[in-house]
């Protein structure tokens, strides 16, 4: 399969629900705070079952130890680094700090990378992806969560550490989840049943939503971003002219410029925004996710 065909599919389909969010959110059919409402149903009931699904049927024995050290330390000095050049260099205050250096680290690997890995190599052979998505649920997003509640509370505590857990439908989930793997307990199939047909509704529902949002968000021309993602694109250009002057026979070579190029596009937009966490400038907090999937997933490419 070339980079191109699995452009066409699965990836441009998956991402298609999210244009569709965002022209009837033009069209006014949706309203961004009708779409605000869906994405709270979907991150506080929603996508627990998905994380609660993933988990308990991630095979946890089948992990190794070296790339999930490897990955997790890589990870930790990067959001070291985003931080203090949040704070130091741009002068974020410590919860916006933590969000954007957040953002240097974590893709959407449930809503895109996870589907469409599925849709190309089928539930036996996505362990790779399984594992990132799970050490990203269990080490970054959970540890994030409790770091931004605990700036919000202002003091940290066990007591506090717990009601955190006990507020967060997402963190039961991933506690319960990974007890329940650990343990080997295999859930009832009523119970897969649920999640199965709930956890399939997270990601289009998320997705729709975020298009919505991002058609009610104002787009101003900033002189830093637009320089660096100019350069990002025609960087990004130049290593797809160079994967069609390969060939498919040496693909490998030629997405591996994809590759260099991935990193760079981190300066010009973080992915997310927690709630309650202020933001200067939500065009850019918000615009561009879509790049960071694309060379993410080439990696996965390789295989194909």
């Amino acid at each position: 399969m070339t980079l191109f065909a699995a452009l066409a599919n699965p990836i441009l389909p998956i991402f298609a629900i999210l244009g569709f969010g965002f022209l009837l959110g033009r069209a006014r059919l949706v309203t961004v705070d009708e779409a605000r409402t869906v994405n709270r149903v979907v991150m506080t009931i929603l996508v627990p079952i998905v994380v609660f699904d993933l988990l308990i049927n991630a095979p946890i024995d089948a992990f190794t130890v070296l790339p999930m050290v490897l990955y997790s330390g890589t990870q930790a000095v990067i959001f070291a680094l985003g931080y203090q050049l949040a704070r130091r260099v741009f002068g974020a205050a410590p919860a916006e700090a933590v969000v954007l250096a957040y953002a240097g680290i974590f893709a959407n690997t449930v809503f895109y990378s996870l589907p469409i890995s599925l849709l190309l190599f089928g539930e036996d052979d996505i362990l790779p992806v399984t594992m990132v998505v799970v050490l990203d649920s269990v080490v970054s997003f959970s540890g994030v969560m409790i770091v931004l509640q605990i700036i919000n509370e202002g003091r940290a505590s066990p007591l506090s550490v717990l009601r955190i857990f006990g507020r967060t439908p997402a963190l039961l989930a991933i506690v319960a989840g990974l007890g329940a793997a650990i343990l080997h307990v295999a859930p009832p199939v009523p119970l897969q049943t649920f999640l199965d047909f709930n956890g399939a509704a997270a990601a289009p529902v998320a997705l729709l939503a975020l298009g919505v949002i991002l058609s009610g968000t104002r787009f101003t021309a900033d002189a830093a971003v637009a320089g660096e993602a100019a350069v990002v694109a025609g960087e990004i250009g130049a290593a797809i002219d160079r994967v069609d002057d390969v060939g498919v026979a040496n693909l490998d070579s030629g997405l591996q410029e994809l590759d260099a190029v991935g990193d760079r596009a981190l300066a010009v937009a973080p992915r997310g925004v927690a709630p309650g966490v202020p933001v200067d400038r939500p065009e850019v907090v918000e615009g561009v996710p879509a790049l960071r999937r694309c060379w993410r997933l080439s990696s996965i490419h390789r295989r194909v």
